[in-house]
């Protein structure tokens, strides 16, 4: 599974701060961190200026669940419209749990880059920092009792529900869903949501607002058309990106993606109205990875097959299949003829690395082979990329000998091997 998470350590504003975020992350603020010093005689807890806030309290009660130091990534900026301003402000700076700030869930609103942690302790060390993220617009945050403070980076506007910043209908076809964190039922309803966004664009269903590993149910990071189905068991729903809500891929691009497409863009696609099942031949100049997929929830229970390759390569999608997600922009391609200009063959001087068919793109025979690396190989059975497709395969390294049989459906190389 491509989902990994990475920690990424940032200094912000004198604040060493871990982060977690998805590995092929894209989109998100800068970092905004900033230090609001104590005055002469007050302790860190209280070098809050000009608030009110003994017995500043959330609307919501908080849950308690396990601590985890970790974060995600940073939200993109977006313009939007406050037609309903609360004067219920929360002033940038660290705050003493239980003190000048109750527990609880926070939504707040700000029109520019925030960035808040929840704190242990008011040492400025890294053993102090629990939580933390950066986001613009509106977002939401649980401080838990057990926390001793809580800093925050911005004025931001505490208001009831992103309703209150957007107006009502804001989820509508062809409105545009700010980067922000958005509560399941109140401010996003539940649901298979289809979306465009130009860049690469990072999204996360929530089990909670606290920050923490623990609440990160599933993420991704997607640029182009995607699909991200939000579960009505999921408390939160987080995206990085101004992101266009739409119909479908045709009301994007025009069109249907088939095996006779030109080319299949990077993005998640839904069988059977997004792009139509069939064998699809396909060319990339960098790695490629590909996914079908039983569901939308990004999970790994939705993922039926999948692989990484670059260069020429096959996949079949199904009609059984929910979805199809491809990472790069690929051209679709009639045969591996059409992209080297020949056929191979165990005379060929090189098996380049790729998925074939075998009788069209690679002849049967015995192939004597060499590699300066561990070269992975696959007699197939079909191109799905199931366990049921495989036939043989292996993992040898300098020479090796294989034979593609006539009955073969394709042959699979995960290296460049010269013939021996």
């Amino acid at each position: 599974m491509k989902k990994v998470l990475k920690w990424i350590a940032i200094v912000m504003g004198g604040l060493v701060v871990v982060s977690v975020v998805a590995a092929a992350l894209g989109g998100g603020g800068e970092d905004a961190a900033t230090e609001s010093p104590a005055e002469e005689g007050t302790s860190a807890a209280a070098a809050v200026v000009g608030t009110e806030a003994a017995d500043r309290a959330p609307a919501m009660e908080s849950t308690e669940a396990p601590e985890a130091s970790t974060t995600r990534p940073a939200a993109a900026a977006v313009q939007t419209t406050v037609t309903t301003v609360p004067e219920n402000l929360i002033e940038s700076g660290v705050y003493e749990v239980g003190v000048n700030i109750q527990p609880g869930v926070y939504r707040l609103y700000a029109p520019y880059s925030c960035y808040w942690a929840r704190l242990a302790g008011f040492t400025g060390g890294f053993d102090d920092l629990i939580a933390n993220d950066n986001h613009f617009g509106y977002f939401i945050v649980e401080v838990r009792p057990q926390d001793a403070g809580f800093e925050l980076s911005c004025d931001a506007v505490e208001v009831d529900a992103f309703a209150d910043v957007a107006g009502e209908g804001w989820m509508e076809s062809d409105s545009v869903i700010p980067a922000g964190v958005y509560e399941v039922g109140l401010d996003i309803q539940p649901g298979i949501h289809r979306f465009s966004a130009p860049d690469s664009c990072y999204w996360a269903r929530l089990a909670g607002f606290t920050g923490e590993f623990e609440d990160l149910t599933a993420n991704d990071t997607h640029g182009g058309y995607f699909i991200v189905e939000v579960r009505p068991s999921d408390t939160g729903f987080e995206i990085g990106c101004d992101a266009v809500v739409v119909d479908s891929f045709e009301a994007v691009a025009g069109e249907r993606l088939t095996p006779a497409s030109p080319s299949i863009p990077a993005g998640v696609y839904e069988v059977g109205s997004d792009i139509q099942p069939g064998v699809y031949r396909l060319d990339s100049d960098a790695s490629c990875y590909w996914a079908r997929l039983a569901g939308f929830t990004g999970e790994f229970e939705d993922l039926t097959a999948n692989d990484t390759h670059g260069g020429y390569f096959i996949v079949e999608v199904r009609p059984s299949d929910t979805g199809f997600e491809i990472g790069c922009d690929a051209v679709v391609v009639d045969s591996f003829e059409a992209v080297a200009g020949e056929r191979l063959t165990p005379a060929s001087p090189s098996i380049p690395a790729g998925v074939y068919e075998v009788g069209s793109d690679i002849q049967p025979g015995v192939y004597r082979l060499d590699s300066d690396v561990s070269c992975y190989w696959a007699r197939l059975a079909g191109f799905s990329g199931g366990f049921d497709d495989l036939i043989a395969n292996d993992f040898p390294s300098g020479g090796f000998i294989v034979s593609i049989e006539p009955s073969d459906a394709g042959f699979e190389m995960g290296c460049s091997a010269a013939a021996a």
